[in-house]
């Protein structure tokens, strides 16, 4: 799976293990509740690898098999395979307030992406892996799966995952949509 960061990526990985596939994460990425005493912003975890598993050579073919997030300027450079990728969009507008409540690091990115910059970014890594003939991509909105949980599992699901979208669907918390914008972008 695969998405711009925080763009609900996290959830939908906690999403795709709790339906049922067996996921690739590091246990030493905690939930970051740690990092600032304020604000959570992921609270069940990230459910990703550490950056040297990422972009060790040999990523992802030692996870065959297992569900794994792949940010998005990695997928051109995956290993030939055969991927089915859910691919999480978000409101940018969303994305930057998420990374100002993080932490001062991300306030330089809240000013840099615009959203130009992010719709031409997702754009471009989503056409070059479609050209990829061992790619295929279920685009899927973060706003959607919040607001109708069931039916996008089921959507994922119906893409040729195999998973249990009740199941999956069960996790999501609305709660923890606290940087909702207007979401007429989809």
């Amino acid at each position: 799976m695969s998405g711009h960061p925080r763009s609900g990526t996290s959830m939908m990985m906690h999403a795709l293990i709790t339906g049922g596939l067996k996921g690739a994460y590091s246990s030493d990425r905690v939930p970051a509740s740690n990092t600032n005493a304020v604000y959570a912003p992921n609270p069940n975890g990230f459910f990703e690898l550490v950056n040297d598993e990422q972009q060790a050579p040999w990523h992802p073919v030692a996870f065959a098999g297992k569900v794994l997030k792949s940010i998005y300027g990695m997928l051109p450079q995956l290993a030939p395979g055969n991927y089915k990728i859910v691919y999480m969009l978000r409101n940018p507008e969303e994305i930057r307030a998420s990374n100002a409540s993080m932490d001062r690091r991300s306030r330089a990115l809240r000013r840099t992406l615009s959203d130009d910059d992010y719709f031409s970014k997702m754009s471009q890594c989503i056409s070059v892996a479609e050209l990829r003939p061992d790619m295929d991509i279920l685009q899927v909105w973060y706003h959607e799966v919040l607001s109708d949980p069931v039916e996008q599992f089921e959507r994922i699901r119906d893409f040729g995952i195999p998973i249990d979208h009740v199941k999956a669907a069960s996790i999501v918390d609305p709660k923890l949509y606290r940087n909702r914008r207007d979401n007429e972008l989809s």
